[in-house]
């Protein structure tokens, strides 16, 4: 999946140290991918699945409140198919938001982390 998406022009980057994310990163179990495309829009992970699925696109938010969908929906742009989520704290209960036809589903850590468990991470 990394090859395709390479092909595609996309900036892969390994091992995140950016401050905000290293609470959710150690919850990830090695998946360290984020996307940034060459005009620096970015999506802070970028989670492969197991069979082809498309994957999972995370932003991170201390505020849900805060995000900007214009990363994510540059990143959806080039793979337009696969689950968006935006985790914050400040999340007590999940619900959805669509950007130009793009859903976006906002959550808590708990949350996500029971749903990605669910998933086929690669």
């Amino acid at each position: 999946m990394q090859r395709a998406w390479r092909a595609r022009s996309v900036v892969w980057l390994a091992g995140v140290r950016r401050a905000g994310k290293t609470c959710l990163c150690q919850s990830l179990d090695d998946i360290e991918y984020f996307w940034r495309n060459k005009r620096g829009a970015e999506v802070d992970f970028v989670l492969p699945l197991r069979g082809g699925h498309e994957p999972i696109a995370l932003e991170c938010k201390w505020q849900a409140a805060s995000f900007d969908p214009s990363a994510l929906l540059a990143f959806r742009r080039g793979y337009p198919r696969g689950e968006n989520y935006v985790v914050a704290p400040d999340v007590e209960r999940a619900y959805t938001r669509t950007y130009t036809g793009t859903r976006v589903r906002f959550v808590s850590l708990d949350h996500l982390t029971t749903r990605l468990t669910r998933a086929a991470l690669a």
